[in-house]
């Protein structure tokens, strides 16, 4: 945990990363109605001499309200089982290679409490490109229930599959007489995180990255 400083940073090792999305879980609190604190994660590719978080997308700034998962906490601060929320972010494909580093930065206010963050799960999705086809694409990205996907041309033949980062299909269906916007809906069950959607057709297989929220 990161205690009740005015500003802490955590620092994971040196790791090889592929193209990677990162889930954690925290809980918060502030002492009053207070809504200055701030967690900011930065990823480093040089080992640690510069940090950023340009070009992620999902939860990298964590500020206000939507930090604060236990609200209002006068004593110092340990969460139970409902004081936990996650959040998701997804690094940008020129974070791969060795020596990446993640950093967590949290910057209290006067009156914050305790922090913690646990449960950091680090996904690799390496070995996939992450591009469709000209005039193919998804939206929206990340999405909960269902995603629509732009089928620029009529399709004859192929299929449309979702698959984990290890490689597990979990849902598949035909392309065959497909065009233009289709709604493909997320398997019941489907955990939130990262996963691909595979296009294969005659003129090859293609791959896009999903996040499901």
């Amino acid at each position: 945990s990161v205690g009740s400083w005015r500003s802490g940073r955590t620092l994971g090792p040196s790791t090889a990363f592929g193209a990677t999305t990162t889930r954690q879980s925290m809980g918060t609190t502030t002492q009053a109605a207070d809504l200055s604190d701030s967690l900011r994660i930065y990823f480093s590719t040089d080992c640690g001499n510069t940090w950023s978080n340009n070009g992620a997308t999902g939860t990298m700034n964590l500020t206000g309200s939507t930090l604060f998962s236990g609200g209002s906490w006068n004593n110092p601060f340990t969460p139970g089982p409902s004081n936990w929320r996650t959040a998701t972010f997804t690094l940008p494909n020129s974070v791969t290679g060795k020596n990446v580093r993640l950093r967590f930065r949290y910057s209290g206010g006067d009156y914050s409490n305790n922090v913690y963050i646990d449960d950091i799960n680090i996904s690799s999705t390496t070995g996939m490109e992450d591009v469709l086809g000209a005039g193919w694409d998804v939206f929206p990205n990340p999405s909960s229930e269902s995603f629509v996907l732009n089928i620029p041309t009529f399709q004859a033949n192929g299929n449309i599959s979702i698959v984990s980062i290890d490689g597990k299909v979990i849902s598949e269906q035909s392309l065959n007489g497909l065009q233009g916007q289709v709604e493909l809906k997320w398997p019941a069950g489907t955990a939130r995180g990262a996963y691909f959607l595979k296009v294969s057709t005659p003129q090859g297989q293609f791959f896009k990255r999903l996040m499901k929220n």
